[in-house]
């Protein structure tokens, strides 16, 4: 009896070739890093910057912005890929947050935060975002009005 491996039906030969891509980037840089991760408690800088330079962090984001201009379907062949290897990234919260400051960030934020695919400086996202972003947008509840339990 043959197994076949299943395929999602967007696979397409360019995606194909993606995942070969990142497959070999996840192997070579991320695996062997597992261990000192788990005891740092997350990745370094360095494999952040890492991931950029290879055009691997935010897939689906607009070329403009530093993205790879590809589409979702780049972005879940990534995360496929850290799952497969039991690689734990973190690289979906930088979907998350970007794909937020994309929608409704206003177009001088967006820039501001764009990202230069040579270097991918997401730290400095991540901090800025837990400064600016919900006084931008006021999203967190008061906590004084928040329901008791």
């Amino acid at each position: 009896m043959s197994t076949v491996a299943y395929q999602s039906a967007w696979m397409d030969d360019e995606l194909r070739i993606f995942r070969k891509t990142v497959r070999q980037f996840i192997q070579e840089q991320f695996v062997p890093q597992q261990a000192r991760w788990r005891e740092q408690h997350g990745p370094g800088d360095e494999a952040w910057t890492a991931i950029g330079k290879a055009g691997i962090l935010l897939p689906d984001f607009p070329q403009e912005y530093g993205g790879g201009g590809g589409t979702f379907a780049h972005e879940t062949v990534v995360n496929e890929e850290l799952a497969t290897a039991g690689v734990h990234f973190g690289s979906s919260i930088q979907s998350i947050v970007g794909h937020y400051i994309l929608s409704y960030g206003t177009e001088e934020y967006v820039k501001r935060h764009s990202w230069d695919q040579k270097k991918k400086e997401y730290l400095d996202l991540i901090d800025s975002l837990s400064t600016e972003c919900f006084d931008d947008v006021q999203l967190a509840p008061d906590p004084a009005s928040a329901v008791q339990r």
